[in-house]
């Protein structure tokens, strides 16, 4: 007997970003759930107040998943999205607590993301599984240096992969003509480009108005509007960049977003610059560093009812349940949190 219900929640599930990212729960094959993990929610976004060096730090956390069967359950197959390496992140697997019976396997997702799935044959009735990393996480930039001579990149020259950073993405309305109009205004007025930047920058964090746990309304409603939170002004930055012909992206860590920004120099070696739209001023730098969960905000992915492609701003986590005991679906709950470096000393080799 199988259940058919349709139910998609935008707000987030996962410290990915501040809310958007969407847990998918399929049952059966034919439906979606949503699951939300309270330190996840709506209102766990978290903003950084007070600066820290700007330097490598050296974190600890734990990522994964706990599945609980209230019914018999079989044919699950659930993913999580998990730090990987960047420039300026390197990740080390520490300890895997993974239940007996619990197959672990991992991919890139378009360059953009790393996914951990894990397969589980059968739960009984009270029965639970897990598997969690516990992670070694470094992460830091170098300074911007001389910015004097950086300039934009001919977007006729960008390789494949950096044109969608120019183009619109969801709730990232580049094209909008209030938006195009603002960046044109912006940029008359500074020419060279890091200035041009750091302009439109100031002017997001001078003209929005910061207001924790707004509607999610994405860059043009934003603008429209003067307020929102993280997301709302990192995506209206993003979008001007994007306007004025700059690469830009979303970066995800958990309970936040920032955004990058991609710069030549004069031998054409360009670089991506992060910096913190919402919260304490940090351009070309992060002072209160995360672990990078996702670069980039336009994802192909498959929806497992309909399978059909569809476009995301960030990967979601999902539970998929071939077969389920009616009114006992199965629970999911979601593990992200940081660990103090003396909880976390047990190795062991990554997969």
């Amino acid at each position: 007997m199988y259940r058919k219900n349709w139910q998609k929640n935008p707000r987030g599930l996962y410290p990915l970003q501040c809310r958007i990212a969407i847990c998918w729960l399929l049952l059966a094959g034919t439906a979606w759930t949503c699951r939300l993990c309270p330190e996840i929610a709506r209102g766990a976004e978290t903003v950084p107040a007070e600066p820290t060096a700007a330097q490598k730090t050296l974190q600890y956390w734990r990522f994964g998943f706990i599945v609980q069967a209230v019914g018999n359950c079989s044919g699950l197959t659930a993913t999580v999205t998990i730090p990987t390496d960047w420039p300026e992140q390197s990740v080390r697997i520490l300890k895997q607590e993974v239940s007996r019976g619990v197959s672990l396997r991992y991919q890139m997702v378009e360059g953009a993301a790393r996914q951990m799935i894990a397969s589980i044959a059968r739960l009984d009735k009270g029965a639970e599984a897990k598997a969690i990393l516990t992670l070694e996480v470094q992460i830091g930039w170098p300074e911007p240096g001389d910015t004097s001579r950086l300039q934009a990149p001919d977007p006729k020259k960008l390789p494949p992969p950096m044109r969608p950073y120019l183009q619109p993405s969801p709730l990232i309305e580049s094209n909008d003509p209030q938006i195009k109009a603002l960046a044109e205004q912006i940029a008359k007025d500074h020419p060279e480009p890091w200035a041009q930047v750091e302009a439109m920058y100031d002017w997001v964090r001078q003209h929005v108005q910061y207001k924790k746990d707004s509607p999610l309304k994405g860059a043009r409603a934003a603008l429209k509007d003067g307020d929102g939170d993280c997301d709302e002004l990192t995506a209206l930055f993003i979008a001007l960049c994007r306007a004025n012909q700059i690469p830009a992206r979303t970066v995800r860590v958990p309970g936040h977003v920032w955004a990058e920004f991609y710069l030549e120099d004069q031998t054409g070696q360009g670089r991506w610059f992060p910096c913190e739209v919402a919260g304490t001023r940090a351009f070309g730098q992060i002072l209160s560093p995360k672990p990078i969960l996702q670069k980039g905000d336009a994802l192909k992915v498959r929806n497992p009812r309909t399978r059909q492609m569809e476009l995301m701003r960030f990967l979601p986590e999902t539970l998929v349940v071939s077969h389920f005991v009616p009114g006992a679906e199965p629970q999911l709950k979601l593990v992200c949190e940081r660990l103090p470096s003396a909880h976390a000393q047990e190795k062991s080799t990554p997969p």
